[in-house]
């Protein structure tokens, strides 16, 4: 089982997704930022280094948001989510990414999200 953390920011009433890149796995889906923890990372360190090197910004850690553990065909992934925060005089920068884009909490499912992060919305939409 592959571990990954997951950040949700939120601005402005819109929520921060990602387009996969081509070649990755799941390309052209949409996600929230996040990845795998480095060896002796917590989910705090790995969360401010996966956004510092995707998209250029230094953010904070809120609220525990939920905890997915998914199938996808080629691999099982426990995901770990957490509300993040930034400081909204950083600019975004797609690094790794295709496409970056703000949408309203409604507006979530009706983009191709990663099985994983469709559970966590589910979570969102909730609350």
């Amino acid at each position: 089982m592959i571990e990954i953390v997951v950040g949700v920011l939120k601005s402005k009433n819109k929520y921060l997704i990602a387009q996969r890149a081509k070649g990755s796995h799941q390309e052209f889906k949409w996600e929230f930022p996040g990845g795998k923890p480095e060896t002796l990372e917590n989910d705090e360190e790995a969360l401010k280094r996966e956004f510092k090197e995707e998209l250029n910004i230094n953010i904070e850690i809120k609220d525990f948001i939920c905890q997915v553990i998914y199938d996808y065909p080629q691999m099982k992934v426990k995901a770990k989510s957490y509300y993040v925060e930034y400081d909204e005089t950083q600019k975004l920068k797609k690094l790794v990414h295709e496409e970056i884009k703000w949408v309203k909490k409604e507006e979530l499912l009706k983009n191709d999200m990663v099985g994983a992060d469709i559970e966590i919305i589910k979570k969102i939409l909730e609350k």
